[in-house]
């Protein structure tokens, strides 16, 4: 699969900001967490023509003109990543990337024009629950990149903090920890023309949570989730895990009533068999979705 990881140094916070330093790391993971390629694009640039200096974003990256001047000696590429990112070197770097990670994604991914043509991950929010960092008043809050490099062990270099560059290369090992660790799963599409990545921490995907049960029958992986990713019905959806595509629902389960209740399981998975080797299985499956309002056509890998 491939991913790119980025971060941005910018002269201020709101979207129209100019990018100051732009860091991306691109790799090709192996369903084990083995990078099989990796490729780096890092550049400096200068504010936008007229733009004024913003001291308190300063204090954060350090990078002043002179600065960014002395890092950019006898570059050939643009002054502006505005217009940088539209390039051939941006292009060829961003062709046949599956998923887009960054750490606060939802404010590094407006400053890139073309964002939304890919899948995101957040290592900020998506892993909140996972890395359980806490406030002041003792509450879970979005984590630091530090402190979700440290939850996996890694080093982090204060120092060197607040560098697209370093933030980003940290941000990659945290990133490839996390899914060795399986706090992170990707599932892939298959026998899908036009085939799509989607990816989740073990509590959420995206911003929606769900937590799942996962079981076999006849070769085919089910999943029963207690918040639908097609609306915010609380019962039980079933997943076929090969295509993506629902399978059947069971408003009469909430995932309170299973979660390790073995004669549940075993209950949910007689009611599945018989609706398998049931020869009418496309019509209890018409049944199902006329009378809750579903279309069948909906898909795990596609909301």
């Amino acid at each position: 699969m491939k991913i790119i990881l980025f971060d941005f140094e910018t002269n201020g916070i709101d979207s129209e900001s100019s990018v100051l330093e732009a860091a991306f790391i691109k790799i090709d993971l192996d369903q084990n967490g083995e990078i099989i390629k990796k490729d780096i694009l890092h550049r400096y640039y200068l504010p936008n023509i007229g733009e004024a200096f913003d001291l308190s974003a300063y204090k954060t990256h350090g990078l002043s003109i002179k600065k960014i001047k002395e890092k950019r000696n006898c570059c050939s590429y643009s002054e502006s990543f505005k217009d940088d990112q539209m390039s051939n070197d941006y292009l060829s770097f961003f062709k046949d990337v599956e998923l887009l990670v960054a750490h606060n994604i939802d404010f590094d991914s407006q400053f890139l024009k073309y964002s939304d043509e890919f899948e995101w991950f957040c290592t900020m929010k998506d892993m909140k629950n996972v890395i359980k960092a806490l406030n002041v008043n003792g509450k879970i809050k979005n984590p630091s990149l530090q402190e979700f490099c440290e939850y996996y062990n890694l080093k982090f270099d204060t120092t060197k903090a607040h560098g697209a560059l370093y933030d980003t290369e940290m941000l990659t090992k945290g990133f490839i920890s996390a899914f060795k660790n399986q706090d992170i799963f990707i599932f892939k599409k298959e026998k899908i023309e036009n085939e799509k990545s989607i990816i989740r921490n073990k509590f959420n995907f995206r911003q929606t949570t769900v937590k799942e049960i996962l079981f076999e029958i006849e070769d085919n992986w089910f999943v029963l989730s207690d918040k639908s990713l097609y609306s915010n019905s609380s019962f039980l959806r079933v997943y076929d895990k090969k295509t993506g595509n629902l399978f059947m629902a069971f408003p009469e389960y909430k995932l309170k009533d299973v979660l390790n209740n073995n004669e549940k399981i075993l209950e949910i998975k007689s009611k599945l068999l018989d609706i398998i080797h049931n020869t009418n299985y496309k019509n209890k499956q018409n049944e199902f979705t006329s009378k809750y309002g579903f279309s069948s056509q909906v898909n795990l890998f596609e909301i």
